[in-house]
């Protein structure tokens, strides 16, 4: 995650193109680290559909860097302009963030179903 300040899309609305496509990649990439927050290790490397995509993974995939080059190569469409990357960035961080709240939700459903004395470790 990025250690620059949280930034609000709303924030950045009259700034360069570039600039409002890393606040909403980044908006997304802190929305879905925080699927993380208050789960167990376990928890969060738990598969719970069959593709086995487990939180971290989520989380491990968003984390990728883009290049800051105008044209990106080694898509076999050919050279890709960075605007068309951020965009696919934004996109697939949005489904994540998605797929994330369904399996931060199971998880907690299951374990509250398997320890229905304890006391829920999180609430969100």
């Amino acid at each position: 995650m990025s250690s620059l300040p949280v930034t609000f899309a709303e924030d950045v609305i009259n700034r360069p193109i570039r600039i409002q496509f890393e606040a909403f990649i980044d908006e997304h990439r802190r929305a879905l680290n925080d699927s993380l927050n208050g789960l167990t290790e376990e928890q969060v490397r738990r598969s719970l559909v069959p593709s086995r995509t487990t939180l971290l993974g989520l989380v491990k995939h968003a984390t990728s860097s883009l290049g800051l080059d105008d044209l990106l190569n080694g898509n076999r469409r050919g050279p890709l302009p960075l605007r068309w990357v951020y965009l696919h960035m934004l996109r697939e961080l949005a489904q994540h963030c998605g797929h994330a709240d369904i399996l931060r939700e199971q998880l907690l459903s299951q374990d509250r179903r398997q320890s229905p004395t304890q006391s829920p470790r999180t609430t969100r």
